[in-house]
């Protein structure tokens, strides 16, 4: 069984390199966790604290995603095949819109709905 992640609201803290989310169980005497650190020595701070942001965005987009899939699956968004133009590709592929979600969610989620 896969580990899940820490559920959101995640937010950047200390430097803005820090991501935090609830602590679980426990949050009135701890209302933070850290999540992720993103200061690394190679890194910009400029580009450390980009990271975070994205790091911290992550559960909203994984939502946001799902529900998007949701809709698709569920007849209520309508989306054409579209074409991927990958100027190294030997040939044109065509791509489902749906399966580029469910790939995303997978990639996320360890492939857990």
């Amino acid at each position: 069984m896969s580990a899940r992640h820490t559920p959101g609201p995640w937010f950047l803290f200390g430097n803005g390199h820090c991501v935090g989310g609830p602590s679980g169980d426990d949050a009135q005497a701890i209302p933070t966790a850290g999540v992720a650190m993103c200061g690394m020595s190679r890194r910009s701070r400029d580009e450390c604290a980009a990271n975070a942001r994205l790091i911290a965005a992550a559960p909203d987009l994984l939502d946001v995603v799902q529900f998007f899939l949701r809709g698709i699956e569920g007849g209520h968004i309508k989306c054409a095949p579209y074409i991927d133009f990958d100027p190294n590709a030997e040939q044109l592929e065509i791509k489902s819109p749906a399966q580029r979600l469910r790939d995303v969610i997978a990639k996320a989620t360890e492939g857990a709905p």
